[in-house]
């Protein structure tokens, strides 16, 4: 071989290895964790404890210290533990050693419904005394442990906005119009919530003759807060002797939480009162109508009776004075 050539091999060799005991080491090179991920569902204030481990592979003594993070457009942002505890929080760990981690989560009570993904991130750097006596490589470095979560807050009886009261101060209306009485309270913790509501008003036959979206006129709620609305509505007529009950349904949905609240009400026109009444007093008329008629058939009845009662007794008087 020429000399020339394998002199220029060696130093193109000696570029490309000296450097790399320089560079930091990658998670995927010489820690291993197992499982890597997890996916559970929770509700608001429900707890989930697991474990995992994590391996050491790499010929370095490391320090490992835990933390809570999570993905902010794709870059892992960390924070302090919130949601998260774990068990242990700072340990060494040794060539070839292994160390099993136990932790719980809890969903805060203000979580809205939604898929959440918490990290916990272990934070890995060479042991300093080991470095120095043995000139180990640099090693700094993160490896995201991921909890995938599907937070379920519809089953929460505390959380976001509730519907406390749907009424009427009568269930008689008159002209078609009547005043609801809203009651708005939030249930929640920290949280704002701009509730919006769908009201319909169904007859008797089932036809939805009144509909509106209480949007503008519904205020943001806050923690803690109750809020109070009357809203009026006029219905048309839905026919001409307007018979029957009207229903009427609100729709309510927190805006923060999605989730949605059902509330209904019944109520009457006068309309159909006045269609009542008249068809009780033909009733009673027709009522009295027989009743007089049948008093005065009983009274005939009697009076016939006794005609012949005395129509008999002068024949058998007649008779007598004969003989």
């Amino acid at each position: 071989m020429d000399l020339r050539i394998f002199t220029k091999t060696l130093l193109l060799t000696l570029l490309f290895i000296i450097p790399i005991s320089s560079y930091p080491l990658k998670a995927d090179s010489g820690f291993e964790l197992t499982p890597a991920s997890t996916d559970f569902t929770l509700r608001t204030e429900q707890s989930h404890s697991g474990t995992f481990t994590i391996t050491n592979n790499e010929d370095a003594e490391v320090s490992i210290t835990l933390q809570e993070g999570m993905y902010v457009d794709g870059q892992i942002v960390k924070e302090d533990f919130s949601w998260i505890t774990t068990s242990p929080q700072q340990f060494a760990l040794k060539k070839s050693q292994s160390q099993e981690i136990q932790y719980t989560l809890t969903v805060p009570s203000d979580t809205p419904k939604g898929v959440y993904n918490k990290l916990i991130l272990l934070n890995i750097a060479a042991n300093t005394a080991t470095r120095e006596q043995n000139n180990y490589p640099t090693i700094d470095l993160t490896i995201p442990y991921q909890i995938n979560i599907f937070v379920d807050s519809l089953f929460a009886s505390d959380l976001g906005i509730k519907v406390t009261e749907f009424s009427s101060d009568t269930k008689l209306t008159i002209n078609n119009q009547i005043v609801f009485k809203i009651k708005v309270e939030n249930k929640g913790m920290n949280q704002i919530s701009k509730p919006i509501g769908h009201l319909r008003i169904i007859s008797s036959m089932g036809d939805v003759v009144y509909s509106a979206v209480l949007n503008e006129s519904l205020k943001a709620v806050t923690d803690s807060d109750t809020f109070e609305y009357d809203f009026t509505a006029n219905y048309p007529i839905n026919n001409i002797i307007d018979i029957g009950q009207y229903r009427a349904e609100l729709l309510f949905t927190d805006s923060l939480s999605g989730s949605t609240e059902l509330k209904q009400m019944t109520f009457v026109s006068i309309n159909y009162l006045l269609f009542v009444i008249i068809i009780g007093v033909i009733t009673a008329i027709f009522f009295l109508t027989g009743t007089i008629k049948g008093l005065l058939l009983e009274t005939s009845s009697i009076k016939i009776a006794e005609n012949q009662k005395y129509i008999g007794i002068q024949k058998e008087t007649r008779i007598r004075s004969a003989k």
